[in-house]
């Protein structure tokens, strides 16, 4: 006999014999660990059988004995309680969490009291019955019954796992002992190795809830309401998430990794770890056995790998978020997820001791991003509002990419509301690069995101924007090639192997995962899934792991996509990965290209020119030429400002080196960038910059550095005090005792020194 049911996470139906109740499984498809229930739920057709499980811990059937364990503390009990990285290393030992114990009753000859409690309980009885009849006879009819499932038929079925109102708070820090690593202690805290997605679940929680109707008067609101305001974004375009959805089924996927590719894959990679004991990490390997993926932005060298605190932080907090998706948040009977809610409010209890809640940390978004972005609109919800709670740069860039990808418009613009007050600096280049995305509705997201908040300097960046081509055009490259870019779409779950590499000592490795559905059969060495080598080989079956801390490919966004009516134990919409190809044309492309009437207008440069009018609120037409007279200097601004962001961000010797470049270098913008850069500089190479930009000033002539004491920043005017000296003219003399008048001390102390120079004798400030 068979019990039939569907896995907690993605829902496929799973079938096991029924000799196998109370026994650990790995779903096939998700590689969700879940526990056999006791018998068939109802409705659910024949699924994929599964012939492995699994022994549970001792800890969990002690559990099930235990009457005196309530709910939510058995959630706690069999939580695994992975320490967050801390803010600041520390060494101190790991406190055990000891399951809760059922006090000891004393022998039945030594209950003294328990006749004075039987009278006090009796006594509280006839209170309540006294007062029970007492309401009775003044409304003068019976006491309406209390509502059951056969009274009201539920509308659907919800599987609740209520948080007790008094369960503890979580602490989660990292306390680890000497000599132990991060590994360590994660593998002792999870039942199974690293792959792990959740505890063992109680049979208790198991339950299913009845929803009753709500009251016809009420209208149904959506789960969950995101915050608004009273402010009412502008629009430009007011399609649906459905009609967004339907757009990028367009979208052309990319050919998956096949049994025999992968075969081919891991093949060449087991050659190489037996000739030099380690795998390549480079995605050269994948792009020999797939040369098709080099029109991907493949990436190579360091960027691809994460250090080693980035990839225990990603480790730690992408294994702790699929726990609470799994545990913490109930679904309806299709699936969809209600009550994020009561995930937030757990998360908010997870602090490491002294500092910041856990999931508000720079650290946590990666881990928040990349998996609950193709969530269903409430966990979606959930991720903006955690991003909001988080003033670290990366949750800004984040919620711009919210703001640009999101396809809901009521959580975009919760995105840009928590965007506003926040840095531009920190997320403003994610705007910009939207506006030129291949894909016209996220040029139109991001066009609405400036405007909403009124992000004026914006402005010179918009205005080169009108000279770009359109993104979907065919371009040529130096070589005389002709390329084109399209966004195209990757199946998430079929095709790990293409971002990532496999592990090589299996779950010891850093963020180690199970490819769902991929497992390696036949003569293998070492443990599951990697490559370890073992003084004899085995015939086993394993599943297939890859390291998720190596990215040879990074999608845009991510969105579940229709593939058409469910079946196979498989759900209607799956995640798809959406990113740019760059392609070569094909040459019946290229004729249709060169015979099409040629415009000047595109979707993405429309969506520039509104977001132009509506913050400058000024219409210069749809000439480039119109803006450019308008804004003058709008191209010297966005030159100056990307050499500034250049110098800024290099460090010791290239920054030095950097900084007599821009002294000698010819053009406007190199001056306007030093002194773009010199507030944002720091150490001993301050001076060395404002004497760079003295040294620029000082070759131009008298009357354009005249005019450079009336400039608008203050290290332009203090620059052309000190140039004036080393021009050594008389000429700026009365120009200078005008410059003792200025606002800025700094300035102020310039031009005394010039003057002492230039004249001989100390000269006071003025006022």
């Amino acid at each position: 006999m068979l019990l039939n049911f569907r896995c907690r996470r993605c829902r496929a139906p799973l079938s096991v014999e029924s000799d196998r109740k109370d026994t650990m499984i790995l779903c096939p498809a998700c590689h969700c660990e879940m526990v056999v229930p006791a018998g068939s739920e109802p409705n659910v057709p024949r699924g994929r059988p599964v012939l492995e499980t699994f022994a549970m811990r001792e800890e969990t059937v002690a559990e099930k004995t235990n009457p005196s364990i309530l709910p939510e503390q058995a959630v706690d009990q069999l939580t695994p309680h992975i320490p967050f990285p801390s803010e600041k290393a520390t060494d101190k030992p790991k406190k055990k969490v000891q399951a809760p114990q059922v006090p000891k009753q004393p022998p039945p000859g030594t209950r003294g009291g328990s006749r004075k409690s039987l009278a006090i309980a009796a006594g509280i009885l006839l209170v309540i019955v006294a007062g029970v009849s007492a309401l009775y006879l003044r409304n003068g009819s019976a006491p309406a019954p209390s509502p059951s499932p056969e009274t009201f038929p539920p509308l659907a079925q919800v599987e609740l796992r209520t948080p007790a109102a008094d369960s503890p708070e979580m602490t989660l820090g990292l306390d680890l002992p000497n000599g132990q690593t991060m590994a360590v202690l994660l593998d002792r805290s999870f039942t199974t190795p690293p792959g792990f997605r959740g505890s063992l679940e109680p049979e208790s929680e198991k339950q299913l809830a009845a929803v009753p109707a709500p009251p016809p008067a009420v209208a149904k609101q959506p789960n969950p309401a995101p915050a608004s305001t009273a402010h009412v974004f502008k629009r430009r375009q007011k399609l649906s998430e459905e009609d967004l959805k339907k757009e990028l089924r367009w979208a052309k996927e990319i050919p998956p990794m096949t049994s025999a590719t992968m075969s081919q894959l891991m093949n060449r990679q087991m050659e190489r770890f037996r000739s030099f004991g380690d795998i390549d990490f480079e995605p050269r390997v994948l792009l020999e056995v797939r040369p098709d993926l080099r029109t991907l932005p493949v990436r190579h060298g360091s960027p691809i790998k994460l250090d080693a605190r980035a990839a225990e932080a990603l480790q730690v907090f992408s294994r702790r978020l699929h726990y609470l998706v799994d545990n913490t948040v109930p679904r309806k009977a299709d699936g969809e997820h209600v009550k994020p809610e009561w995930m937030r409010e757990r998360m908010s209890k997870e602090v490491s001791p002294g500092h910041r809640p856990a999931w508000v940390r720079p650290e946590a978004v990666p881990a928040l991003r990349q998996i609950l972005m193709a969530e269903d609109k409430p966990l979606r919800w959930l991720l903006i509002e955690l991003l909001a709670e988080n003033s670290s740069p990366a949750a800004s860039a984040a919620l711009a990419q919210r703001a640009v990808f999101e396809l809901s418009a009521d959580l975009r613009q919760r995105a840009i509301e928590a965007l506003q007050g926040r840095p531009p600096q920190d997320f403003r280049f994610v705007l910009l690069n939207g506006l030129h995305y291949p894909w016209p509705p996220a040029a139109d997201h991001a066009a609405e995101a400036l405007v909403a908040l009124n992000d004026r300097e914006a402005v010179p960046s918009l205005i080169t924007y009108l000279k770009k081509p359109d993104p979907n055009q065919p371009f040529q490259t130096s070589q005389n090639h002709t390329l084109v870019r399209e966004v195209v779409r990757i199946h998430h779950q079929s095709n790990c192997l293409m971002c990532h590499s496999p592990a090589v000592t299996g779950w010891k490795d850093p963020v180690a995962g199970p490819v769902p559905g991929v497992f390696l059969s036949g003569t293998i060495e070492g443990q599951a899934g990697g490559y370890h080598s073992s003084p004899l080989p085995k015939l086993a079956v394993s599943p297939l792991l890859v390291r998720a801390d190596i990215v040879f490919m990074r999608q845009d966004f991510s969105v579940p996509v229709s593939v058409g009516p469910a079946g196979a134990g498989l759900p209607a919409e799956q995640r798809f990965d959406f990113l740019i190809r760059t392609r070569p044309i094909k040459a019946q492309e290229l004729s249709e290209f060169k015979t099409a009437v040629k415009t000047s207008s595109y979707p993405q440069r429309e969506g520039v020119l509104w977001a132009l009018r509506e913050l400058t609120g000024k219409d210069a037409g749809p000439m480039t030429a119109d803006w450019v007279r308008l804004f003058p200097r709008a191209e010297l601004d966005v030159e100056a400002a990307r050499l500034s962001v250049q110098l800024v961000q290099t460090r010791g010797v290239k920054q030095s080196q950097l900084l007599a470049k821009f002294k000698d270098r010819e053009g406007d913008a190199y001056t306007q960038a030093l002194a773009e850069a010199i507030p944002q500089i720091k150490g001993k190479h301050l001076e060395q910059a404002r004497q760079a930009l003295a040294e620029r000033l000082s070759r131009m002539d008298v009357p354009l550095l005249r005019d450079r004491f009336r400039d608008e920043d203050r290290e332009i005017r203090r620059a052309a005090a000190t140039a004036s000296a080393l021009k050594a003219l008389d000429d700026l003399v009365p120009d200078l005792f005008d410059l003792l008048e200025d606002i800025d001390p700094a300035v102020v102390e310039a031009a005394q020194s010039a003057l002492q120079r230039l004249t001989g004798r100390d000269v006071a400030a003025s006022g």
